[in-house]
């Protein structure tokens, strides 16, 4: 853990057997439903530049645009001074069509580049002129801090630190985007989930946010689903960077933060297990 993360821990009983929730967690993206804050959201199957056609840049769409056109080094967004310069690019008279389309591409280039080179593959975001934020360091340094998995589940932990290599036999995995409102602005986010079932029925997965275009710096989640009784008891772990909980009072920043995040995550999965008992029935 870094002084950045916002950690949640916290078990769950289903009343489906594991299979479905594996179901669930890798065939299906985050929705409405599951999640208040989504807008939209997209499977990535083919890793084409057309899975992002439906991309919108929602809620306040015009707004974000101006603040897009003059993106600059900081923590407004996630960018790449590369990324940066494109948006700058722009001539005068551009608008939210023209950031949308460069924001899809953006999307697509990211994603390729981490199915390419997995974490190393992450594109630093630009904090100053002369400081680059490497999200992707951050995300490999704390999955090679997850004791327990490393531990008693080796083979999953070496696949989830060195993807797209040390894939075990039977592993699965699915990519989608999904656009969040927070605080009320658009926040768009690559995620990349990892399953593998173990011969006892366990069922190891984890949730990588490895690309978030504003507001925090990256997500992951590391969970088991343990048969009961043809139900399943979920164990997860989710560690949320952000820069907002560093410096002075950082620790009472993270405390309170940490409590805050819980009960949304709390409240999104059991927004999932209900839907997930209505499927079943």
């Amino acid at each position: 853990a870094s002084d950045r993360d916002l950690a949640v821990k916290f078990a769950l009983l289903v009343k489906s057997p594991t299979q479905d929730l594996r179901h669930m967690l890798m065939t299906t993206t985050k929705t409405n439903e599951k999640d208040p804050n989504v807008t939209q959201s997209g499977l990535i199957i083919d890793g084409t530049l057309d899975e992002f056609a439906d991309l919108k840049l929602t809620p306040n769409g015009v707004d974000m645009t101006k603040e897009y056109l003059k993106a600059s080094p900081g923590s407004t967004f996630n960018l790449s001074n590369d990324e940066i310069s494109t948006f700058r690019s722009f001539k005068r008279g551009s608008g939210e069509e023209d950031v949308e389309k460069a924001l899809r591409e953006l999307l697509h280039k990211r994603y390729l580049s981490y199915r390419e080179s997995g974490l190393a593959g992450v594109l630093p975001y630009a904090r100053s002129s002369s400081k680059n934020f490497d999200s992707g360091q951050e995300l490999s340094q704390k999955t090679e801090a997850s004791e327990f998995v490393k531990n008693r589940y080796p083979e999953f932990h070496k696949y989830i630190l060195e993807y797209p290599n040390s894939k075990p036999d039977g592993a699965e995995e699915s990519f989608s985007w999904v656009n969040y409102s927070i605080d009320d602005k658009p926040t768009i986010v690559l995620i990349h989930r990892m399953g593998l079932l173990q011969q006892n029925g366990v069922y190891l997965f984890c949730e990588r946010h490895f690309y978030v275009s504003r507001s925090h710096n990256s997500v992951q989640g590391i969970g088991g689903a343990f048969p009961v009784n043809g139900e399943c008891l979920v164990l997860y772990v989710s560690r949320t960077s952000t820069d907002q909980v560093t410096g002075f009072g950082g620790s009472a920043k993270r405390a309170i933060g940490s409590k805050i995040l819980a009960g949304r995550v709390a409240e999104n999965f059991e927004r999932v297990r209900k839907v997930e008992e209505k499927r079943n029935q």
